[in-house]
């Protein structure tokens, strides 16, 4: 794809005003007008005891392709 065009369209979806971008009027409608989604992922673990060193430094995410 033509980076010009991307750029293009970048652009136009942070207008404040509806923009013309091909078939699409794109714009940046601001702050989201209700409280936001939120919340704090936290869990405990049981059994620390049982984790192993490789679950903790990374080598899981390594493993499984994330």
């Amino acid at each position: 794809m033509d980076p010009t065009v991307i750029g293009k369209a970048v652009w136009s979806c942070y207008q404040e005003e509806p923009t013309p971008f091909k078939d699409y009027m794109l714009y940046d409608p601001g702050a989201y007008s209700e409280a936001g989604i939120s919340c704090t992922l936290t869990g405990k673990v049981k059994h620390p005891e049982e984790i192993e060193e490789w679950e903790i430094d990374g080598h899981w995410f390594r493993w499984v392709g994330i």
